[in-house]
């Protein structure tokens, strides 16, 4: 596995996704330097429910995992083996 740094993958996607969708992605997993939520802290910062904010993230790695080439498959990897 390739190492990705926070800071490229902030600024690969932050163009990319929607700007709901970015917050997730980067609130999850701490790319603009905080500490990682847990998907109920991300539901309760934006209004929204953990399963609410579960599906946004599956439905951003399934489009991101479609290009063999995405930084996001590495993260995706990665987060297989964490237990939020």
């Amino acid at each position: 596995m390739r190492e990705v740094g926070a800071a490229s993958v902030f600024n690969l996607f932050k163009d990319k996704l929607t700007d709901r969708n970015f917050i997730i992605l980067t609130l999850r997993f701490g790319l603009d330097g905080r500490p990682p939520l847990i998907l109920e802290e991300i539901g309760v910062e934006l209004s929204i429910s953990k399963e609410r904010v579960r599906q946004v993230l599956l439905k951003i790695f399934e489009d991101c995992l479609k290009d063999d080439n995405s930084p996001l498959r590495d993260i995706y990897e990665a987060s297989m083996d964490v237990v939020p």
